[in-house]
């Protein structure tokens, strides 16, 4: 995980991370959609959830899937309790093959509703 520079506050280390290494995709309604491009984001944006790329203190998950090229995409949903399985789904895209969807607990989801 990216360190805290010495003197940092959470607040701007947080903010830190969210500047530098993620991407911010889309923020319309409610609907966050970002690409974390490091494991501190991942896990930043994935507070609270049980994905294997989000779990504190476990990076080699994080640098596996990046070492093969897989890519992914966190949506964070507002407009849904935090304790609604949808209210965060990472969207994991590899470089060849199908998407695969997770819900906030870690399970496999078919194809949400919101996806064409």
């Amino acid at each position: 995980m990216s360190e805290r520079r010495p003197n940092e506050s959470v607040v701007r280390y947080e903010q830190r991370i969210k500047d530098e290494e993620t991407l911010r995709l889309y923020d319309v309604d409610g609907i966050l959609v970002v690409k974390p491009l490091s494991y501190a984001s991942s896990c930043l944006y994935g507070r609270r959830t049980k994905w294997c790329i989000s779990m504190v203190y476990s990076a080699r998950h994080w640098s596996s899937h990046a070492a093969r090229g897989i890519e992914f995409y966190i949506i964070i949903n507002r407009n849904l309790k935090e304790d609604d399985l949808l209210h965060k789904v990472v969207v994991e895209v590899p470089p060849k093959g199908e998407l695969l969807y997770w819900d906030a607990m870690g399970n496999l989801i078919p194809k949400p509703y919101f996806v064409d």
